[in-house]
C-alpha cells in the first residue's frame, strides 16, 4: 500500500485473504486482480464487480490455465477475453469443478 501511495496511487486497496469466498462487505470492486489461479470463475468474484469493472484472474487448472480479463458493462453484461496461456498456484479454497466418478 505505501508503494503505491509513493506512486500517487491513492483510490486502490490492496486486501489479503480468502479470494475464493469474497469480499462483499467491501465491494462491489471496479478492478480485481487475482494472483493465483483458479479451476473455476468464482461466482463470488463475479457478483463483486461493479458495472464498468474489470477482472484480472487465471482459470483453469494445471497445465491448462488462461490468463482472462472479465469486463462487466454497464448493464451489468459480462464480457471475457482470453489473454494468453499461463501456470499459477490455485488458490487456498478455491472451488473445484465436479468430476466425473465411476
Amino acid at each position: 500500500q505505501r508503494r503505491l501511495t509513493q506512486h500517487g496511487v491513492n483510490n486502490a486497496s490492496l486486501m489479503v485473504g480468502d479470494a475464493a469466498r469474497g469480499w462483499k462487505d467491501k465491494g462491489p470492486y471496479d478492478v480485481m486482480v487475482f494472483t493465483a489461479s483458479s479451476p473455476l470463475l468464482p461466482e463470488s468474484a463475479l457478483a463483486d464487480l461493479r458495472p464498468g469493472g474489470r477482472l484480472f484472474i487465471v482459470v483453469g487448472e494445471a497445465p491448462v490455465m488462461t490468463a482472462q480479463l472479465v469486463r462487466r458493462d454497464s448493464e451489468g453484461n459480462l464480457r471475457t477475453q482470453a489473454l494468453f496461456e499461463t501456470c499459477l498456484d490455485p488458490l487456498v479454497n478455491a472451488l473445484e469443478p465436479e468430476r466425473f466418478v465411476f
